[in-house]
């Protein structure tokens, strides 16, 4: 039996959700940072305790983003993409999927637009801090705004959002939505991750695909890296055009 079939197998005596299965062998494998927990997952508190005690000699861990939202963490996947960070010298300016472009989506604008520079670097800083204290496990209050970003980078996000705290403006936006999808042990695809940027200006669909390349160069590293190709032999994305009456991050 594979490490990916046994991994599955002791997650399912735990847990009937086929998607927090899923979701969870991609953090236990190396493929992912974290895991969000959302709704949808359907468990409980004690059941992803169980998850974590049986993944932890994966260096997998469970941690609060905010104080209310629960994660699951591959804490040396998440370590190792700290120290790339923490090795840029100019946070002021975007570097790829290290430091990726953010766009300022606060209520109080007319519409989306990329955070300046002196921003950039004061928020950076705010989101290495944060993580940190993740890693240690360190109780820290975190503004929201802050807390959005770091979420977005854990979730290697290309583009990330920066709201206010009282909402953002995003609504009746253009963005283009894009699902990464990878083939999974020979079934149907399964979703890696999915986000949004505005196709409003503030990124072109020529700078957007050439940052899924380096999304997918990335991911298809980390699948080496573990010797999962046969497991994981394809990916692919799809783009497609929304407008929302409201859009919650």
């Amino acid at each position: 039996m594979s490490t990916y079939q046994s991994l599955r197998a002791a997650l399912e005596q735990i847990v009937s959700c086929k998607l927090f299965v899923e979701d969870v062998l991609f953090i236990a494998l190396g493929l992912k940072p974290v895991l969000l927990l959302s709704p949808n997952h359907r468990v409980s508190d004690g059941q992803v305790q169980r998850v974590t005690e049986v993944l932890r000699e994966r260096a997998v861990r469970c941690v609060s983003l905010d104080g209310f939202t629960t994660c699951v963490v591959n804490v040396d996947l998440v370590s190792a993409k700290l120290s790339a960070l923490e090795s840029i010298s100019d946070l002021s300016k975007a570097h790829g999927l290290v430091c990726p472009r953010v766009v300022d989506v606060r209520r109080a604008l007319r519409s989306p637009q990329l955070v300046n520079s002196d921003d950039r670097f004061a928020l950076f800083h705010s989101v290495k801090a944060h993580i940190k204290s993740l890693l240690t496990g360190e109780q820290v209050d975190v503004d929201p705004s802050v807390a959005c970003v770091t979420a977005g980078w854990l979730l290697d996000y290309p583009s990330l959002y920066y709201p206010s705290y009282d909402g953002n403006c995003l609504s009746e936006v253009a963005l283009r939505l894009y699902r990464c999808y990878t083939t999974s042990n020979g079934r149907t695809d399964t979703i890696i991750c999915s986000f949004s940027t505005p196709s409003d200006g503030s990124s072109t669909e020529d700078e957007d695909e050439a940052l899924m390349e380096e999304y997918w160069k990335q991911f298809r590293y980390r699948v080496e890296k573990k010797n999962l190709q046969t497991i994981f032999p394809k990916q692919h994305h799809t783009r497609s055009e929304v407008c929302l009456s409201h859009v919650a991050l």
